[in-house]
């Protein structure tokens, strides 16, 4: 007993360790003779440089697979029969299925109309739903989904073969918008939510991008091109239009505003406004009152020709 208090005494204080990391010194207490490092940043350094693969004791081998729906590539255990990348797609897949199983074939429940206590029970649970809380979940989960732009491109694509697939419900939808359109407090709140978008930069140059993008797609352009043309066949709309523009363009501020547009676009069209001084016109264009006089002079004298 008498010995091993001696050796207690004898190692009392502190001894020198190298990390195996950083190669540093490092003073320690005896019963930290074993410590290979000086911290634990140290330790996770070596282990995530040392520890890969094969060489990590918890190493499983795995194999790569293929999503069968999207086509992404991904690693699973060598046991493993998974076919999905994720549940989003698993989830897509078995709704591919069910819609196959069923097509043409009409619902178990369709002409079972639902009893007073169904009906209660589906009222008590949408109303659930609409708290605060519950739209905020929604709210944020919707907002996570529409950024991924694999999963944007999917509903996009799904929702255009229903409707192609169904055009009654696409006429279905559009008169049920119609109809709230024509609620003055929807239209209201709805064109105020308008404004303020339209007044952030960042949002206007989104919606830009995204015009841009869709428009370089030929199927899309072609698509829209035919909708404008068979929409100005119809002279109501046209009517229409015509007379929200004159409207428009009683207002001062929103006629100035659109011929500085066109002279900045046009120069050589647009030499003259009625309303605007010459100077102005000119010092919108970066030219001088000389140059802007010929432009003017030319511009007359290809009307007095085209009379």
């Amino acid at each position: 007993m008498n010995d091993i208090l001696d050796k207690r005494k004898y190692v009392k204080g502190k001894i020198k360790i190298i990390c195996l990391y950083c190669k540093k010194e490092k003073m320690v207490y005896y019963s930290h003779r074993n410590k290979k490092f000086c911290n634990r940043k140290c330790f996770g350094l070596w282990r995530s440089q040392n520890l890969l693969g094969e060489n990590n004791p918890n190493y499983m081998p795995m194999k790569k697979v293929f999503c069968e729906l999207c086509g992404e590539s991904f690693h699973v255990k060598l046991s493993s029969d998974r076919r999905f990348c994720g549940k989003a797609c698993a989830a897509r897949n078995n709704v591919k299925k069910a819609n196959i199983a069923t097509k043409g074939k009409p619902a178990w429940n369709r002409d079972i109309p639902w009893s007073k206590e169904t009906k209660k029970k589906i009222s008590i649970g949408v109303l659930k739903g609409h708290t605060k809380e519950g739209l905020l979940r929604l709210s944020i989960a919707n907002r996570k989904r529409a950024k991924d732009p694999k999963d944007r491109k999917l509903r996009s694509d799904m929702t255009r073969k229903y409707f192609k697939d169904n055009p009654e419900a696409g006429k279905r939808q559009s008169i049920a918008m119609k109809k709230r359109w024509q609620d003055p407090g929807f239209r209201k709140n709805q064109v105020e939510k308008m404004i303020i978008k339209s007044s952030d930069l960042d949002y206007r140059k989104k919606q830009s991008d995204s015009k841009i993008r869709l428009w370089q797609d030929p199927e899309y352009r072609k698509r829209m091109i035919d909708a404008m043309k068979k929409a100005w066949k119809d002279p109501e709309l046209r009517k229409r239009i015509s007379k929200a523009g004159k409207k428009r363009y009683k207002d001062p501020e929103y006629r100035k505003r659109m011929i500085v547009a066109q002279i900045k676009k046009r120069p050589d069209l647009y030499p003259i406004y009625p309303g605007m001084a010459d100077e102005e016109i000119a010092m919108i264009l970066g030219i001088s009152m000389k140059e802007f006089k010929e432009i003017s002079d030319s511009r007359f004298l290809s009307d007095a020709v085209n009379l």
